[in-house]
């Protein structure tokens, strides 16, 4: 330590053992560690003016950037990658065509029968294909309806089928 450290040091120790204040004692050590503290910022500072400390710092953060741009570029890479999949799905389920619906001959013959007249009901289908009553030829009907092979549409208490117009 230097002399006026040493003189400085004597004097608080004196003036706290003459009042006999502790207070000057915690001043003191609390003025001991902020020089500590503050040496050791000002040495930091130091190294930062250093050239090569910032050359160094430099490097480092050349080398982060550059990882985190290729951590970027594989995600945008697994996005397209994503979106190609996507797209594909979307314009193999807009272009696919279903499959023929397999029905009985009784159905195709109904289907038919609807063609040829244009519009029927279940009263016309239950005389035409002798069912016994209405309920039969109705559910026969609203099962085709149901299948996508026929629409339907009520004109007051009846309900007529028509073919499918394909769009």
């Amino acid at each position: 330590m230097t002399q006026e450290t040493n003189r400085e040091e004597n004097t608080y120790k004196r003036n706290a053992s003459e009042e006999g204040g502790e207070n000057e004692l915690v001043a003191r050590e609390v003025k001991e560690e902020v020089d500590a503290v503050m040496r050791e910022v000002k040495s930091k500072v130091d190294k930062l003016s250093d050239p090569l400390v910032q050359a160094s710092l430099m490097y480092t953060v050349r080398r982060e950037r550059e990882n985190t741009n290729l951590i970027l570029k594989n995600i945008y890479a697994r996005l397209e990658e994503l979106e190609e999949k996507i797209r594909k799905l979307a314009e193999a389920s807009a272009g696919k065509q279903a499959l023929p619906m397999l029905v009985s001959e009784v159905d195709e013959q109904i289907i038919a029968f609807v063609k040829t007249k244009g519009k029927a009901c279940a009263e016309e289908v239950q005389k035409q294909f002798k069912y016994k009553g209405r309920n039969a030829a109705s559910a026969r009907l609203n099962a085709l309806f149901a299948q996508g092979m026929l629409e339907k549409a009520q004109v007051g208490r009846k309900v007529y089928y028509f073919p499918v117009v394909n769009k």
